[in-house]
């Protein structure tokens, strides 16, 4: 996804919250391993041309310039995702 999309969607998600509600964005990540990031870097094949900058991008910095409180990160498939939880300050 572009980034001018990622910040539209996180503007909208915004807009739509209310004040201490919950937020769930399931992401993808780079892993800290040497074994799991080859698998990760695999997932390209299937994915939009847009992945590789997606995985670069520092989402959790853009998601700072919202309301946005991290309540949880969870890492899932080895690494190569994550569950984040978000509370709308």
């Amino acid at each position: 996804m572009p980034l001018d999309i990622r910040k539209k969607v996180l503007e909208e998600t915004e807009r739509i919250t209310t004040h201490g509600g919950v937020i769930i964005i399931v992401d993808y990540a780079l892993p800290k391993t040497k074994i799991a990031k080859c698998l990760c870097y695999l997932i390209r094949f299937y994915e939009s041309k847009y992945y590789l900058d997606f995985l670069k991008s520092d989402l959790e910095c853009l998601i700072k310039k919202h309301p946005l409180e991290l309540k949880e990160r969870v890492p899932v498939m080895i690494g190569c995702g994550r569950i984040l939880k978000y509370k709308r300050k």
